[in-house]
């Protein structure tokens, strides 16, 4: 166990072990995020304070990221969700998901949209996944759906998770609409205008998960 040792007693074989606990609890992905903000605590340990000269993260090996997530949605299953959302709230969530589709925006900012962020032609999101504001351009279709909403994260997920399974679709949620929405703005936008749009500040990010148009959809560009 990590809890209780002084930095400088860390050796690899503890991190390891700990590496491997973490597998039998979380994802791969969890676990790097875990290790990358050890190793910083060490490397600023080295740098900074003079209390370690290594850092025993370098001498682990890192779990394998599974493949990024390369859901579509096609437009018979976004017409069959939409079919689904009928109640008052449901019909907020299909406004955020259609609005979604055509703007890349994640649910959480979706649904932090104020009246007072609504620029007509582009909304400012105040509050990021990656903790800064973002404007957001939004496309003719986007600027008649947005608007201020009224409910939570949460229970927009939750209705949108309902929706889908009345429909008999498997393995869709709500954030694979932003994978959607990506490739249909990359046909309108070059590499970096999409990532100040989406707010990806990591080109790789982009470019390995969000941004993964088939062999046809490359072929359409070039007709």
């Amino acid at each position: 166990d990590l809890i209780g040792k002084r930095m400088s007693d860390i050796t690899p074989k503890d991190l390891a072990e700990f590496r491997d606990r973490r597998l039998d609890e979380v994802a791969p992905s969890s676990v790097n995020r875990e290790l990358n903000i050890i190793s910083a605590v060490f490397s600023t340990a080295i740098k900074e304070w003079e209390w370690v000269e290594v850092n025993p993260i370098s001498k682990i090996r890192r779990p394998k990221d599974p493949p990024p997530r390369n859901r579509r949605i096609s437009p018979d299953e976004r017409d069959a969700i939409i079919a689904e959302l009928t109640t008052d709230n449901e019909q907020e969530v299909k406004t955020m998901f259609l609005l979604a589709l055509e703007s890349a925006m994640r649910l959480g900012e979706i649904c932090g949209i104020r009246k007072k962020d609504i620029r007509g032609h582009y909304v400012t999101l105040p509050d990021t996944k990656n903790g800064e504001s973002r404007d957001v351009p939004l496309t003719p279709r986007a600027q008649e759906l947005v608007r201020e909403f009224t409910i939570t994260p949460a229970l927009a997920s939750k209705l949108f998770a309902g929706a889908v399974k009345r429909a008999g679709i498997k393995n869709l949620t709500f954030h694979d609409s932003r994978h959607e929405a990506t490739i249909f703005l990359a046909s309108k936008l070059d590499v970096m205008d999409l990532a100040k749009v989406g707010g990806w500040k990591d080109l790789k990010i982009l470019l390995n998960t969000y941004y993964a148009p088939t062999a046809s959809d490359l072929a359409a560009k070039l007709r």
